[in-house]
């Protein structure tokens, strides 16, 4: 007879990144990541399966390593971001009346979110595009923007390109 196979339990890094300090960390499939002040990132220790599923709070850069079969997910409080193999930003802090956005810098996503019409919504970002979604309203759009702006929080600059005082 076969011997029991006993499934071993997931195990997952928590990381958490406070006021001021940005974070660079390889993930399992040597994905990169890096998180903004204040933000939380959780990851398996080995990832299993048909996907890479990560979770974020907080602002979050990814350089994905390029996997056809195993796709990347990063799930949050408004939706979720899957890719083969990509650099993009999620700012998805949750503060009220704050939108989660996600920017493009290169290759391709999908993202899947439920909509102000109560339905999920799917879409498909072009590089130098980003996403906003309000997570109360659920009211989105789809915009082009300045991707060296996007991501300069990791590098330690600040760059403001247009952008509202109050922001």
């Amino acid at each position: 007879s076969r011997p029991a196979q006993v499934e071993e339990a997931m195990q997952f890094v928590e990381l958490r990144t406070t006021s001021g300090v940005v974070s660079c960390v390889t993930l399992p499939d040597s994905s990169k990541g890096w998180l903004n002040s204040n933000s939380y990132l959780k990851y398996p220790v080995r990832f299993q399966g048909s996907e890479r599923r990560v979770e974020l709070v907080g602002e979050g850069y990814f350089d994905v390593a390029k996997d056809e079969q195993h796709k990347f997910v990063v799930k949050t409080n408004a939706m979720e971001v899957e890719v083969l193999g990509t650099e993009f930003n999620i700012d998805a802090y949750e503060r009220s009346g704050r939108d989660v956005r996600t920017t493009l810098v290169e290759g391709s996503v999908k993202m899947t979110f439920d909509g102000s019409d109560n339905q999920l919504h799917t879409i498909m970002l072009s590089p130098g595009q980003r996403v906003n979604i309000n997570p109360v309203s659920r009211q989105w759009g789809v915009e082009s923007v300045n991707t060296s702006a996007t991501a300069s929080w990791k590098e330690g600059r600040m760059i403001f390109d247009r952008t509202p005082f109050e922001e």
